[in-house]
């Protein structure tokens, strides 16, 4: 299971957790996480972190400057973005048809 932590840095944290997520426990033996997604320039505070229903490695982050990027968790790379939605992005529904 993989728990992803939204961060007021602009940053999306990983941990990998070991059983069933309920009673598990973190797999590093450290505060550390597996892996860390970043885009390159400065970005404002993560809000919102979704997964992609279907896809284990997608997800989509909403940042507070309204900027909606779909990442390639494998790679940490975004591999879609979408510059500053008007309002406010309260929260990305994946359709499944």
């Amino acid at each position: 299971m993989r728990l992803f932590l939204a961060c007021d840095d602009g940053r999306i944290r990983l941990w990998e957790v070991n059983g069933d997520g309920i009673g598990g426990v973190l797999m590093e033996s450290s505060n550390e996480p597996t892996k860390m997604l970043e885009v390159a320039q400065n970005t404002d505070r993560i809000t919102i972190v979704v997964f992609h229903p279907l896809a284990s490695d997608v997800l989509a982050s909403v940042s507070a400057d309204y900027v909606i990027r779909i990442w390639d968790i494998q790679t940490g790379t975004v591999t879609i973005q979408l510059e500053a939605h008007p309002d406010q992005v309260n929260l990305p529904i994946n359709s499944l048809n």
